[in-house]
Order: C-alpha cells, then sequence, then structure tokens
C-alpha cells in the first residue's frame, strides 16, 4: 500500500483546493484533466513562493520558472478558465521581485498579470449579469464587486510604480530628417459608419501637413482574414498584418504610423520623426506605456528586418486577452527579459516608450478610470480608447 501523505502535503491540497474553488468558479464542471492541470500547476507555485520569506531572489526565479512553463505550455483555452488565479500568482511573483528590490520586474510582472485581470473582470461580470434570477435588489451583495481588497492593491502598486518608473515627457527636437513616413488606420466599420469619415478627414489633414501618405482599410479583401492564420477575424490583427505587408514591400516606407480610428492629432507642428528623435533616434518600435502596460491606438515602426521578425512573432503570439495589446507586450517582455533572473529586466535601444502627451494621450473619462495621463492642449493624439461611440458623450 502507498505511504500516507506527510501532513504538509496534504494541507498543500487542502489549501489549493480551497484557494482554486474561491479564486476560479468557472473550474467547476471542467473536463478532469484541465482541473488536474490547475491544482497541479497552483501547488507547485505556491510550493515555489512559500520559500519567500526565507530566500526572496530563489522564490522569485522558481516562481517565474513555473509560471513561464505554465504560460507557455497550457492551452489558451485552459488558461483562460482561471484568469483570477493568474493575475493573483503573477502578482505573487511581483512580490518576489520586490523582496529582491527588483522593482523593474515587478512591474513588468504585474503589468502582464493585468491582462488575466481584465479578463477575469469580464468573466465576473458576464456571470452576474447572465443570472436570470438577479438583478439590482436581487444581487447577493458580495457578488456586488470583484473581489474589491485585491483590486485596490493591485492598483495602487501598479500606480506607485508607474510614479517611480515611468518615461518622462522630453522635449521635441524638430530638426530630424528620417525619410518617408506612412499613416496607416485600419478602420472595419460598417459602410454607413461615421468614425471612419471623421477620422480620414482628420488623418489626411495632418498627413498632407507633413507631405505623408496616408492609408486607410476600409474593407477585408478576399482571403485576407485566412492569412491571419488561426486568430480571430478582428480588426485588431487585420492591423498588425497590414502594418507587416506595408515594411514588407519593396520600395515602402521608411516609417509606419499606424492610428487607430477613435484618435486624432491634435497638434500639426508635431511631426512622425520628431517623436522618434526625442525618444529613441536608433530605435525601431515605439509605443506609449501607462500603468497598466502599453496601449497599441498608436504605434510607430522603422523599416527593418528586426522590426519585420517582431511583427510576425506578434501575429504567431496565442495571447489574446486584450486583443493585439497583449500579443504585443508579450513579445516585448521577451525584449525586455522579464523571465531571466540571471539578466536585468531592461528596455533594450531598439524599443521605445513614449510620454502619451507625445503618442497616444487619452480623454479624460478613460485616463480617471485606467489611472492614466489626460489629454491636455499641446498634446500630439488624442484617443478616445474604450469610450463607446453609441454615447453622446463621447461624440461631444
Amino acid at each position: 500500500s502507498w505511504p500516507a501523505p506527510a501532513a504538509a502535503e496534504v494541507n498543500l491540497h487542502v489549501a489549493t483546493a480551497r484557494m482554486l474553488m474561491t479564486e476560479c468558479p468557472d473550474l467547476r464542471g471542467q473536463p478532469e484533466e484541465v482541473v488536474e492541470l490547475w491544482h497541479d500547476f497552483a501547488r507547485l507555485f505556491l510550493q515555489a513562493h512559500s520559500v519567500v520569506y526565507v530566500d526572496p531572489a530563489l522564490a522569485l526565479r522558481s516562481t517565474m520558472a513555473v509560471l513561464e512553463h505554465f504560460v507557455r505550455q497550457t492551452p489558451v483555452s485552459v488558461l483562460h478558465v482561471c484568469p483570477g488565479s493568474l493575475m493573483r500568482y503573477f502578482k505573487k511573483s511581483g512580490d518576489c521581485a520586490v523582496a529582491t528590490g527588483d522593482l523593474v520586474r515587478c512591474r513588468r510582472l504585474m503589468q502582464w498579470g493585468t491582462t488575466y485581470r481584465l479578463m477575469a473582470v469580464s468573466q465576473w461580470y458576464l456571470r452576474i449579469t447572465s443570472n436570470p434570477a438577479w438583478n439590482k435588489e436581487t444581487v447577493p451583495p458580495e457578488a456586488l464587486n470583484f473581489d474589491p481588497e485585491y483590486q485596490g492593491s493591485y492598483d495602487l502598486a501598479l500606480q506607485t510604480l508607474h510614479e517611480h518608473q515611468a518615461v518622462r515627457p522630453r522635449p521635441l527636437l524638430q530638426a530630424y530628417e528620417a525619410g518617408s513616413v506612412q499613416v496607416l488606420a485600419v478602420c472595419l466599420y460598417n459602410e454607413d459608419a461615421e468614425l471612419p469619415k471623421i477620422a480620414a478627414r482628420n488623418h489626411r489633414l495632418y498627413s498632407e501637413y507633413h507631405g505623408y501618405e496616408y492609408r486607410q482599410v476600409r474593407e477585408v479583401p478576399d482571403g485576407g482574414w485566412e492569412q491571419l492564420d488561426g486568430l480571430p477575424h478582428e480588426p485588431h490583427y487585420f492591423k498588425i498584418l497590414q502594418t507587416l505587408k506595408a515594411l514588407e514591400l519593396e520600395g515602402g516606407p521608411e516609417w509606419v504610423m499606424v492610428i487607430d480610428c477613435d484618435a486624432f492629432f491634435t497638434n500639426a507642428s508635431i511631426a512622425v520623426p520628431d517623436v522618434a528623435a526625442a525618444y529613441g533616434p536608433t530605435s525601431l518600435f515605439y509605443v506609449a506605456e501607462d500603468s497598466a502596460g502599453v496601449n497599441t491606438g498608436v504605434l510607430l515602426f522603422r523599416r527593418h528586418e528586426w522590426t519585420r521578425g517582431f511583427l510576425r512573432r506578434v501575429l504567431q503570439t496565442p495571447f489574446v486577452q486584450v486583443w493585439d495589446q497583449s500579443q504585443f507586450f508579450w513579445q516585448m517582455l521577451q525584449e525586455f527579459r522579464v523571465f531571466s533572473s540571471d539578466e536585468a529586466a531592461s528596455v533594450p535601444e531598439h524599443i521605445a516608450l513614449v510620454h502619451q502627451s507625445h503618442f497616444n494621450a487619452y480623454h479624460q473619462g478613460t485616463a480617471d478610470s485606467w489611472n492614466a495621463y489626460a489629454w491636455r492642449p499641446g498634446d500630439y493624439v488624442i484617443h478616445y480608447a474604450g469610450c463607446p461611440w453609441d454615447k453622446d458623450f463621447c461624440w461631444e
């Protein structure tokens, strides 16, 4: 007969089961192999994390190794069963980094955890709104908020780290010659939609003022979706493909600035090369950062083999929990060497993080809800990210 498990091991099994029951209600009813996979992972992670109290460096190396292996080797559909658990475990690993004094790595781990946090909040909202027995009067008080204590501590941690580590606004240099520029907007809306027309007027006026080529994509050609190789047939991913094609085109532009249809130029005196010169004269990829990570509403790419390879890797990234943003950010984390505990987690020269005032400032409502920077007069671009266009205040 098998020997009885040690008491500590039994307690860990019980603790893991109780934690997952609370953190991951959607695990109930899953196939047995999925449940076992999550239980095995959670036990491994908790064992790795437990040494943080005596050896934080070992805990950091171990928790990152467990997390990275699980995320890389597990089907995305299984990862998405318990996004709230992944959110917690990336924060715990980030806390290990803090214990070693590695605040930069902590911030990146928590920013990646936020991609799962957003999915967890969405799943919670769908659960409470899809229950026919619940309305505003009958929903249980404990279901009205999604883990408010944890969410509060997560937000405060990200805000504090952002205040200490965020890129600062830099003076723009206006005497930088950089070659041809294409402004690219992928606007896959209905034919009668007003937003693409408004965006085209703004984007074209700005482009003509600076002598840039403007290209607005309004439809997907036959066979276009099939080129996404299994990704959802949505504009976010088609935008990556169109950017790659522009940079692969022989004789194409030196620079491709990608701008969403809900983003608008607000300072024509700022040229694309001005931003590049200020934030990374030799960089190849430019993106604005906020406290939670990056937003892909405005992106800038320089023609280079690395850039084309990077975009191909982004297209092959399966992590779409925050659409293309999580694809881009996962590949950025690889460039930052976040999961390599024997290397410093840092931004390499070929990637430039840009302050939002010079690239991708949010309107006030989104900035308030996302703890991010809000557009001010004189800023380069305003992005109405998260603003529902069927609401009057967005049009105002």
